[in-house]
């Protein structure tokens, strides 16, 4: 069972990114197969902050506005995309992210575009204050 506790560390989890160090811990385990190294890529530590944040769903509010800062400042496309995620997982609680993820919908880069939309999506499809014509 996850709480609301949990939202600090899933903030961490959704900025997560891969140094270099780790980049190349990764090519080398890619490359053989003596040793099995157990190592968690930034992209699927990402992916399961956001299915945190998609099992919390409204109870996860209180998390919305730490993941609109990091989507205002952060330079990394894939934390950007992760961010957009987790608030399209969140749903209609996160409405007040709609601004910061219209922004991101107009970016240059197609996967940020492509996750904002959803996210967007995803916030307006589960509104249940919008009436059954308007969301369908």
């Amino acid at each position: 069972m996850i709480g609301t506790n949990a939202l600090p560390v899933l903030l961490r989890m959704i900025c997560a990114k891969d140094p270099l160090w780790k980049r190349c811990l990764i090519a080398f385990d890619a490359r053989q197969s003596f040793i099995q190294l157990q190592i968690s890529r930034a992209a699927v530590i990402r992916y399961r902050a956001a299915q945190g944040y998609g099992a919390l769903g409204a109870e996860a509010k209180d998390g919305v506005a730490s993941l609109i800062e990091v989507m205002q400042s952060e330079h990394s496309v894939e934390v950007c995309q992760g961010v957009a995620a987790a608030l399209g997982a969140i749903g209609p609680a996160a409405k007040s992210a709609i601004p910061v993820l219209l922004k991101a919908a107009g970016s240059q880069n197609p996967e940020l575009r492509r996750s904002a939309v959803l996210s967007l999506r995803n916030i307006h499809r589960w509104d249940q204050s919008l009436s059954f014509e308007r969301r369908f």
